[in-house]
């Protein structure tokens, strides 16, 4: 009999517990039925006639904004002015960049995670603290004792309650060993902020602790159809061809006007991918060009703003592993300074410049330096684009163009009986956008007077930095009899302006022949 009630006993427990799983399944289903939306009322079913069409994948529909989703467009928040000024995009409150994972770090750097661990155990607790602990309550009748002895006497309780309060509601953090250290250093340094805050008149409610507990939301900035001062765009657009299966030679404006000459990215190297006019090509909306704004904009913008204002400028470097976003934040720097009303020298394409500069010749009046005149060329021609109405009113001087340009080169610039004198920099790029001859020693003192004058403030942004630390390219019988050794890139009028402003050399360059040469890196 006894073994029979417990046989009865344990189906009974398994009834039950059937009953009960029966029950919140059917509790869960009823809850998906009153769901409503996308995803939730489409017919997954697969009808004989969807089995039987001949329907292609070139025959579906373009992704476009229609087939987004009513919350997805909510969600996206827009900069009311398009692109913000350098002191606007400082002081925008963005979201924090995402934690640090132990992963992303090298071996031997492994106390940047371990600090960021300490840090938030710390804020964690802290938070838990504030929860639990009031002022008036715990903290005013303390202060409102009379002697030290009564006042010690109630911290050390202090403690020992909100050790016990903490430590009710932190399930993890309670079986660390060094849980009592963390508690009482929290608690020490809440009750040091309250007595000072306490000893500022007028300052019993912050009202700054309000806007820091405000949630913050990612917000985009909008490039496209962007207007500047005149109420007119001020930068050409640029079309590119886009090769297509069904549409060939259709002209598409990828890159907006104010990040010009951001290359696109069917035009760069196989070997990149994953590019930001790629992922413009693939949005929903043809007609937007956006970028999310990030807390390290904020701070690089704070930076460049800072060094517009000071004599001799700011450098930045931007680092991080590849595909973290600093191209994005570069092209953001850029919008938002000639949305300022600086003048920008934008080199994106930093690994195309170190190696495909067509021809390479030897300087006829600097010795010891080397011209690249196409690609000079080129970058005059870019300055004109974006900046010609900016540049009007600056002059180049008369001796600048006799430091970078030869007797011919200024005979051939000012033309045979014309007097040497200053001339505009818009003529100086025009002519040397014109001209193979005249463009190396144009570009130099066009960057020359650009970084010494003080009427508008000059922003050079070189995206793909490390690439200067690479391999040399660059080969020229003048610098080598037996063209083993390739020419530093310091050595090289395009760039060394550039990088003499940076203050950042790049090691010496291996030969031909070295095979395992030790080249050093930069992640930017």
């Amino acid at each position: 009999f006894a073994l029979r009630e417990k046989e009865e006993a344990a189906a009974a427990e398994e009834e039950a517990a059937a009953a009960l799983e029966e029950e919140e399944r059917a509790r869960i289903q009823a809850e998906l039925d009153s769901r409503t939306g996308r995803l939730w009322t489409d017919d997954w079913a697969l009808t004989d006639e969807m089995w039987s069409t001949k329907t292609l994948y070139d025959d579906l529909p373009d992704w476009d904004r229609s087939l987004c989703s009513r919350v997805s467009k909510e969600r996206v928040k827009v900069y009311d002015g398009g692109i913000p000024t350098l002191a606007t995009l400082s002081t925008l409150p963005l979201p924090s960049p995402p934690p640090v994972h132990p992963a992303h770090n090298h071996r031997r750097n492994t106390k940047i995670y371990g600090k960021y661990r300490k840090d938030y155990n710390a804020a964690q607790i802290a938070n838990t603290l504030t929860s639990v602990l009031n002022v008036k309550t715990h903290i005013d009748p303390i202060l409102s004792m009379q002697t030290w002895q009564e006042k010690q006497i109630a911290v050390d309780q202090l403690y020992e309650n909100m050790y016990d309060a903490v430590k009710e509601k932190e399930d993890i953090l309670k079986n660390h060993p060094k849980f009592r250290e963390w508690v009482e250093a929290a608690v020490e340094r809440h009750l040091t902020a309250v007595v000072e805050q306490q000893q500022k008149e007028g300052d019993e409610e912050s009202t700054d602790s309000t806007k820091e507990n405000e949630p913050v939301v990612p917000v985009f900035m909008e490039l496209a159809n962007s207007t500047f001062a005149g109420g007119e765009p001020k930068y050409k657009p640029i079309e590119a061809e886009i090769v297509d299966i069904k549409k060939a030679n259709d002209k598409v404006v990828v890159v907006p006007p104010v990040l010009y000459p951001l290359p696109l990215s069917h035009t760069e190297h196989k070997d990149k991918f994953g590019r930001m006019s790629e992922e413009w090509e693939l949005t929903a909306d043809d007609e937007r060009r956006r970028i999310m704004m990030r807390s390290c904009m904020s701070d690089i913008a704070s930076v460049v703003e800072q060094g517009c204002k000071e004599e001799g400028g700011k450098r930045v470097f931007v680092h991080g592993k590849r595909g973290v976003g600093k191209t994005a934040a570069l092209a953001a720097i850029v919008a938002s300074a000639r949305t300022s009303g600086n003048i920008v020298l934008y080199l994106p394409d930093g690994d195309r410049l170190r190696k495909l500069g067509f021809y390479i010749e030897p300087n006829t009046h600097l010795e010891g330096l080397f011209d690249l005149p196409v690609l000079a060329k080129e970058i005059c021609s870019q300055l004109l684009i974006s900046h010609e109405h900016d540049m009007g009113d600056i002059m180049v001087s008369k001796d600048d163009l006799e430091t970078f340009l030869s007797k011919e080169q200024r005979l051939r610039f000012y033309g045979e009986g014309n007097e040497e004198s200053d001339v505009s920099i818009v003529e100086v790029l025009q002519k040397g956008s014109a001209s193979n001859t005249l463009s190396s020693g144009c570009y130099g003192a066009a960057i020359h007077t650009l970084m010494n004058q003080t009427s508008k403030p000059f922003v050079v942004v070189m995206d793909e930095f490390n690439c200067y630390y690479d391999y040399g390219h660059y080969f020229h019988q003048a610098y080598d009899e037996m063209v083993y050794k390739p020419i530093p890139i310091e050595e090289i009028t395009l760039f060394k302006p550039l990088l003499e402003a940076i203050s950042i050399t790049p090691p010496p360059q291996p030969t031909r022949k070295d095979k395992n040469p030790e080249i050093g890196r930069a992640s930017c």
